[in-house]
C-alpha cells in the first residue's frame, strides 16, 4: 500500500468523501457542462444542489446568495461577496460558543471570510 505524508492512500474511503463547491451566483455554464457529461443537478434545498448520475464522489454545489440568511450565515460569509447583514448574523449566532471544536470551526470560517471581505469587516467593527 502506498504512503503519502505518513498516511495510507486508501485511509479515507471514497464513500466517505463529498466534494463541495461554493459559489456566490448560480454557475449556469458549469451545470450545462455537467449535464452534457450525464450529470444532472437537483436542488434539494434553496441554494443547495446535488449531483445525480455516475460520479466518483457525491458532489454538492452551494449557491450562497440563494441560501437562507438565518440558517446558513456561516456559508454565506465565505465568499468574496459577503455583506454586513450576513457577517452580523454569523457573529450573533456564535456568541456564547464555548466548545473548543466549535470555536476552531468559527475561527476557520472567520479567517476565510475576513481575508476575502476585509472592507466589510472594517465596517462591522467600526459600528
Amino acid at each position: 500500500m502506498y504512503k503519502s505524508l505518513g498516511k495510507h492512500v486508501n485511509e479515507i474511503k471514497a464513500e466517505d468523501v463529498t466534494v463541495t463547491f461554493l459559489r456566490y451566483s448560480y454557475p449556469r455554464e458549469l451545470f450545462k457542462n455537467l449535464s452534457a457529461m450525464g450529470i444532472d443537478m437537483e436542488e434539494r434545498y434553496p441554494g443547495i444542489h446535488y449531483a445525480k448520475g455516475d460520479v466518483l464522489f457525491p458532489i454538492q454545489i452551494i449557491v450562497t446568495k440563494d441560501l437562507d440568511r438565518k440558517k446558513h450565515a456561516s456559508l454565506r460569509i465565505i465568499t468574496r461577496k459577503a455583506n454586513e447583514e450576513d457577517v452580523r448574523q454569523f457573529l450573533m449566532d456564535t456568541v456564547g460558543t464555548e466548545e473548543p471544536g466549535d470555536l476552531h470551526n468559527i475561527d476557520a470560517i472567520l479567517q476565510v471570510s475576513v481575508s476575502a471581505n476585509s472592507e466589510v469587516y472594517r465596517k462591522v467593527r467600526n459600528c
